[in-house]
């Protein structure tokens, strides 16, 4: 008990919280003297000026069906067995604060939780306008210890058990299938092209995609695709062909079921596609699909239309690679 009042103490601004020793065990009996939830009740206290009796209040009145759904997936998940609601209810009591007082920080919350929990750059969070705005929006997310900044790093790193907590709160709150939505679409838009000079980029940008691409999208299936287009390039210009393929494949695949075959969407997929296959000496089928878009490409385009020489020459290079001299030469 004495060492969770030094850490209370410690944690707290004003020390002058805790001398009603009454209420102040009363609080870390509340919350099961783990030192993860004393530091987010602190974290609270501190950013809302409030007191530990009106904290107290708070904790007793949480939706307690949210703590227990909340509770039971700490316990499918983390090391915190018996102590797993205490934690449930100290993150509940400031996502209800934070979406009542800051609407801009519960939408950057909301969008960190569908990515990576470690190594978030500021640069992948949605813009917000003014700067200020963005600025005092990150700062409350950090002011209640969600979110902690890497020294002298624009890089964030978020508490594996509050990325978890945050995901199961949307879903009660009926906002996870639109949060969803909405951060693939934010991706897809900024992650960014093969050239070689955003490679630092993609790099940083690539766990994250990995991550918001296992989940399942509604209305944002257009978005995942074109998200798996963007990365399986930038796999391929990294030189990790297996991988590439893998996000290519399924990206034509859908595009292939969903488009018709003249789609510049589609055609673009297909291509990229056979720019891996062949780079992986995959040389039959590169041709395959290289000769169906240069077909098609043939019937809506220009002969010296680019897009047309550059699926002819990519044609070109696949012949070679297969001992198809005559075919090569001809298109060359």
């Amino acid at each position: 008990e004495q060492e969770a009042v030094d850490f209370l103490e410690k944690s707290l601004v004003r020390k002058d919280h805790i001398r009603d020793d009454a209420i102040t065990t009363e609080l870390l009996t509340e919350l099961d003297y783990l030192p993860l939830a004393i530091a987010q009740a602190a974290a609270y206290i501190n950013t809302n000026k409030t007191s530990i009796s009106e904290y107290l209040r708070l904790l007793k009145n949480t939706d307690e069906d949210l703590v227990a759904i909340m509770g039971e997936e700490f316990r499918d998940n983390t090391r915190y067995k018996d102590s797993a609601n205490a934690v449930a209810t100290t993150w509940v009591v400031s996502f209800n604060q934070i979406l009542e007082n800051d609407e801009v920080a519960a939408d950057l919350l909301a969008f960190m939780s569908c990515i990576e929990w470690k190594a978030i750059p500021r640069s992948i969070l949605p813009a917000v306008r003014p700067e200020a705005r963005m600025v005092s929006a990150i700062g409350t997310i950090c002011s209640y210890s969600f979110a902690v900044q890497r020294d002298n790093e624009d890089v964030y790193d978020i508490h594996r058990l509050v990325h978890l907590a945050t995901r199961i709160w949307l879903r009660q709150q009926g906002r996870w299938t639109k949060a969803s939505e909405t951060a693939m679409e934010h991706l897809a838009e900024v992650f960014p092209s093969c050239d070689w000079e955003n490679r630092t980029i993609w790099r940083e940008y690539l766990p994250h995609a990995v991550l918001l691409s296992k989940t399942e999208q509604g209305n944002g299936i257009q978005d995942k695709y074109k998200l798996f287009l963007k990365v399986g390039l930038c796999l391929w210009k990294d030189g990790r062909i297996q991988e590439a393929l893998t996000w290519l494949q399924e990206s034509y695949q859908w595009r292939k079921s969903n488009l018709p075959e003249n789609h510049p969407s589609r055609l673009v997929s297909q291509h990229s596609l056979a720019i891996a296959y062949s780079a992986n000496g995959q040389a039959t089928e590169a041709i395959e699909l290289l000769e169906q878009v240069v077909k098609i490409k043939g019937d809506i385009l220009a002969e010296d239309d680019p897009d047309q020489l550059a699926s002819q020459h990519v044609l070109a290079i696949a012949y070679s690679a297969n001992g198809q001299a005559t075919e090569a030469i001809e298109l060359l």
